[in-house]
């Protein structure tokens, strides 16, 4: 008996053949995706924050981008500070924490900048991280947040055993409710995991970065033309996908880090 499933693969990749066309030939369909990174230090009366972008994701801004690392304030690198302190805060029921200075320019590596400020916030509240860095040029833009819980202050035993909570802001959730102390950070919404991010989160997140980069659409179009039944196509994209997801998680935990520029070359 003659197999005929592989043809009807084929015949499904062919009619997808004119959607992945369309999506090389626009601009939107880059692989890149566009992230920032942010680590906090939570204290009784406010935060410390450290802000890391790279300076082609800044390029979107048409603001003028100092080239070298730490760069230098009259080099453009007080527009970028304050830009950066605009769009990611820490806010309160009342409003905005205020920074307590501008915010200062540190090393980092080629083709990102740091930038580190302090925020006073009223003590006792409940606070909030905001991040709108990048959304309105670039809405795919997502924002790894890491924030230190205990540590800074308070008793012996908090400072030997901090908590490190993450959690990944996007155009959808650009808030993270926080507790109303240095040692507590709140869940989103009821379900959600204290950290901030399950892995049902990171899944979901692999699966749109698949869809945003037609590269990965085509790689699934190729796995579709491999695949001889409906199992092997399932187990096949499901691998693809829960792969995609645990580098993403390995990321943002900062387990793995690797260049971009070398990557997208290949």
């Amino acid at each position: 008996m003659v197999r005929r499933v592989p043809t009807v693969f084929f015949a499904l990749a062919c009619a997808l053949l004119p959607l992945f066309s369309a999506l090389l030939a626009s601009p939107a369909g880059a692989h890149g995706k566009s992230v920032s990174y942010s680590a906090w230090h939570l204290g009784e009366e406010g935060a410390q924050v450290s802000v890391r972008v790279a300076l082609l994701e800044l390029s979107r801004l048409g603001i003028p981008l100092p080239l070298a690392s730490p760069p230098h304030p009259a080099n453009g690198g007080r527009e970028v500070g304050r830009y950066l302190a605009e769009h990611l805060q820490l806010i309160t029921p009342d409003g905005p924490c205020t920074p307590t200075g501008e915010p200062a320019a540190r090393p980092s590596e080629t083709g990102w900048l740091r930038y580190r400020w302090s925020i006073q916030c009223p003590p006792g509240i409940p606070r909030t991280i905001r991040s709108r860095i990048l959304l309105d040029e670039a809405p795919s833009h997502l924002h790894f947040a890491r924030v230190t819980l205990g540590g800074a202050s308070g008793s012996a035993s908090e400072a030997a055993s901090p908590r490190i909570v993450e959690r990944v802001l996007t155009t959808a959730e650009f808030d993270w409710p926080l507790g109303t102390s240095h040692t507590e950070a709140e869940p989103a919404a009821p379900g959600d995991a204290l950290a901030g991010a399950s892995f049902g989160r990171y899944v979901g997140l692999g699966v749109q970065h698949i869809l945003s980069g037609w590269d990965h659409l085509a790689f699934v179009l190729a796995l579709i033309l491999l695949a001889r039944s409906l199992g092997e196509v399932a187990r096949l994209v499901t691998g693809f996908t829960v792969a995609h997801s645990l580098t993403l998680a390995l990321a943002v935990l900062g387990w793995v880090r690797v260049e971009g520029g070398p990557v997208e070359a290949l």
